[in-house]
């Protein structure tokens, strides 16, 4: 028992989870000289195939029952996720994140892969959802099913709930009062119950944030001088605001305050989209035209590149190396 456990502390666990792991394995009869010999092979496995100690913990934590398997059946749940098209480092994360679908019949990717397409879902978007939250290969169809009818029952369209669930695949896995209590927590905010489905269908992994993120990100747009009402109305109109960094909204709103062209944030919100470098760069050129930008031609900075061009003949690459946006840090941002 002492091997047991020194081998279960040098990678890393404490002695709760030492006694968890030996638990639930003697549950499935395996102790012992048997049990020792099953976590040497299956570390064996995890470090030959360059999963990191503290990669290792966190496998054996959420998947205890793994030293119930041979590394054959690794072997072959390894080259299923292979043949299926993940990478190497794509298979090695979704292991990492989802340890127990190693312990997934062979087949279980395709099955829930056909699945998810007799569902609604494009079959382009199914390896991606099944490699950012892989939690799905485990859930049944009827599980599928189910929560589907339950984000219909929201609000949704059939074929919104594939859209939202397309783009934040967490969704499906989310327990529905987590659902409900996000619902209300945003209507605690001032949005009506119409305005959270309809952000959502926008930005769904707002059903992922937590309270005090949301609550702070607020905040924060309240600190650059606008009301609950305008927070709100600027939320509506631009949901992704809230995934931005502050340091991102901070440069935009700095940015069109100076500029004057403040207007642009409370009436015509959704052109934050596009980076602060892209948006300096195009007023720089246009300046250095003697073309003066305001209420009525502002629209020109947020033109398509094709637009921008066949005007002016310049392209965006060009523009950001001849106007740089003057920020402290060497950090650059993307350009939209």
């Amino acid at each position: 028992m002492e091997q047991i456990k020194n081998i279960l502390k040098d990678l890393g666990l404490n002695e709760k989870e030492i006694e968890r792991v030996i638990t639930i394995n003697e549950e499935r009869r395996i102790t012992g000289l048997n049990l020792y010999a099953n976590i040497q092979k299956i570390t064996d496995w995890l470090f030959k195939h360059n999963f990191s100690k503290s990669n290792i913990k966190r496998i054996v934590c959420r998947f205890c029952a793994i030293f119930s398997l041979s590394t054959n059946k690794l072997d072959e749940k390894y080259a299923e996720f292979l043949n299926y098209g993940f990478s190497e480092n794509s298979t090695k994360k979704m292991i990492s994140i989802q340890p127990t679908t190693l312990g997934l019949k062979n087949g279980a990717i395709d099955i829930r892969s056909k699945e998810l397409e007799e569902l609604g879902y494009q079959k382009k978007y199914i390896p991606k959802m099944l490699k950012t939250t892989p939690s799905i290969i485990s859930l049944g169809m009827t599980f599928l099913q189910d929560k589907i009818k339950f984000l219909e029952s929201l609000g949704y369209s059939n074929m919104e709930v594939i859209k939202i669930t397309q783009k934040f695949p967490p969704i499906l896995c989310l327990a529905k009062n987590n659902i409900k209590e996000q619902i209300n927590f945003f209507m605690s905010l001032g949005f009506t119950y119409e305005q959270v489905i309809t952000i959502t269908k926008t930005l769904p992994c707002i059903y992922g944030y937590s309270n005090e993120y949301i609550t702070q990100k607020i905040k924060d747009l309240q600190h650059f001088g606008y009301s609950e009402e305008q927070v709100i109305k600027i939320i509506l109109a631009f949901p992704m605001i809230l995934s931005l960094s502050i340091d991102n909204i901070e440069e935009k709103i700095t940015f069109y305050k100076e500029k004057k062209l403040e207007f642009i944030i409370l009436e015509d919100t959704k052109q934050l989209m596009q980076s602060v470098d892209l948006t300096y760069a195009r007023y720089e050129f246009l300046n250095s035209r003697n073309v003066k930008i305001d209420k009525s031609n502002y629209t020109v900075l947020f033109r398509s590149q094709k637009s921008f061009k066949q005007q002016y003949g310049s392209q965006n690459d060009d523009l950001l190396k001849m106007y740089p946006y003057p920020r402290s840090s060497s950090e650059v941002e993307i350009t939209k």
